[in-house]
């Protein structure tokens, strides 16, 4: 044999061996390819000659929609669809209404979370009942939580059709409940202009305070409606007034702009302020440069007032005017509701 024919030998063995390499590489990414796909879900689909083509198909992961969720058994996995499922009303409540279900449906998870909606008998429930009760010292307690209790259940028969809940549903309607007994105390003018005068005489005044009282006293409004509340940022209510930490923006209460000469406006009642006596005397001590933005602010902050820090001081200060304990700012309704103003329509009159 030749030296050339050895020749031609060695360069189609370093071609071969060349070409068996590459091979080996595009198997090891072919292989590093399927890896990665089959690690998101990805089936790869073969070309016309059979080949694996490189084109990704997604595929389904076992937590994927097509996946049932687990059954509704619990009065705690209904709880959970509740306050989550996009389809609740749960989440088209005012963020203070919203607050005021969760501390009840907290409660609601402690006690019975763990039972499961089919078992839940008329027995069952009275016994928790009478135990959130406490013989009858929290009726009002006791009643919150049962019709908390009911708006659930009633979600899991309407909303979800969950046969266990129309049943539950159907006992509960049966059942009587004791409601709590209406409130006599009342917030009286002794009361009032006591607690005005010592807002206005302590050591570091409050008079947002006294104004407050007068207006809820003299107008009938609520305490919320007088002094607004904060609600989270990305509320879609506009506001361009927050918190001191900028972690809520203040919305609905009074404003300077709602006075207008001898009115005041809000929710669409007009109020007359020269049969408010108190209110006036109230508003005529605060100085121009002070008549901008909300009618009541913190003095410390120059924020509205959280609604929690308005009751405290509140409270303090009706306990150094010797208000009784068991007399509540609210307890101001109950004398207002006879003597509330009436806004007429088209002008600013107000009927007795």
């Amino acid at each position: 044999m030749s030296d050339n024919r050895f020749k031609d030998l060695d360069a189609e063995e370093t071609r071969l061996r060349e070409r068996l390499a590459e091979l080996e590489r595009l198997r090891a990414r072919r292989a590093q390819v399927l890896k990665d796909a089959a690690e998101v879900g990805l089936k790869l689909m073969p070309d016309d000659d059979g080949s694996t083509a490189t084109t990704a198909q997604p595929q389904p992961s076992p937590s994927a929609s097509n996946v049932p969720p687990p059954p509704i058994e619990t009065m705690g996995a209904l709880i959970d669809d509740y306050l989550d499922n996009p389809a609740s009303t749960f989440r088209n409540l005012r963020f203070s209404t919203r607050m005021g279900y969760q501390r009840n449906i907290k409660r609601i998870v402690a006690d019975l979370g763990h039972e499961k909606i089919r078992e839940l008998t008329a027995k069952k429930i009275q016994t928790y009942y009478d135990r959130w009760s406490k013989g009858g010292k929290k009726l009002a307690l006791s009643h919150a939580l049962i019709t908390m209790l009911r708006i659930i259940v009633g979600y899991g028969a309407n909303t979800l059709e969950l046969q266990d809940c129309r049943l539950l549903a159907t006992t509960l309607h049966g059942m009587m409940f004791s409601p709590p007994k209406p409130r006599k105390e009342q917030l009286t003018i002794v009361h009032v202009v006591g607690i005005i005068r010592r807002a206005r005489e302590m050591k570091r005044p409050r008079p947002s305070i006294a104004l407050a009282q007068a207006i809820q006293f003299e107008c009938g409004l609520r305490q919320k409606e007088v002094i607004g509340e904060y609600l989270p940022m990305d509320d879609p209510e506009p506001s361009s007034i927050f918190s001191p930490d900028n972690t809520m923006k203040w919305v609905r209460g009074l404003r300077w702009s709602d006075i207008n000469g001898t009115t005041l406006t809000y929710g669409g009642r007009t109020f007359d302020l020269t049969k408010c006596p108190l209110t006036t005397t109230e508003l005529d001590r605060f100085p121009d440069h002070e008549r901008d933005g909300p009618l009541i602010k913190n003095e410390k902050t120059g924020k509205p007032y959280e609604g929690w820090q308005f009751r405290r001081i509140w409270r303090d200060i009706a306990d150094e005017a010797g208000v009784p304990k068991k007399v509540w700012n609210t307890d101001v309704l109950t004398q207002a509701k006879a003597r509330r103003f009436r806004a007429t329509e088209g002008d600013a009159s107000v009927a007795r």
